[in-house]
């Protein structure tokens, strides 16, 4: 094993109002690996997810994908990230949804029946377990190599 291959996160530190969230926090994860994060509720699983994406900042941080430095996940495009909540907007399609997110695997994901169902739907029109599920579908044949659920 290359010890520069993979998902390398180090070091992670994060207060929020003083109070430490994530403190040292080490993951490191090769392409093709499935990694868990166990924790309670507040445990900072959530967070650390976010700060690896890039969209919460930590006090501090060491980051690489395959021996390269990086500052925000979601700038490399090698990171996908599903948060605990909707985030596709409700006003596009799952048409559109699918050709923003995808590419490498589209094919596969248009032949999986839900996405076929509703293809024209737009996203608000969705029952909240339909939408989840299509969010899911969308970040599980996204191109990048390493993707984050936060569920």
């Amino acid at each position: 094993m290359d010890m520069n291959s993979g998902l390398y996160v180090d070091s992670v530190s994060y207060s929020n109002n003083g109070k430490p969230i994530l403190n040292a926090v080490f993951l490191k994860c090769e392409r093709g690996e499935i990694l868990g994060i166990l924790g309670r509720n507040g445990a900072g699983k959530s967070t650390l997810m976010k700060v690896v994406f890039g969209t919460v900042s930590a006090s501090y941080k060491f980051c690489r994908i395959d021996g390269k430095i990086f500052k925000k996940g979601y700038q490399t495009g090698e990171i996908a990230y599903l948060p605990q909540r909707h985030f596709l907007p409700a006003d596009i399609t799952v048409r559109s949804a699918v050709s923003l997110l995808t590419s490498k695997y589209r094919d596969r994901l248009l032949r999986v029946p839900i996405i076929k169902t509703y293809y024209t739907a737009k996203i608000g029109q969705l029952s909240g377990g339909i939408r989840r599920f299509v969010e899911v579908l969308l970040i599980l044949h996204h191109d990048a190599p390493y993707v984050l659920l936060d569920e």
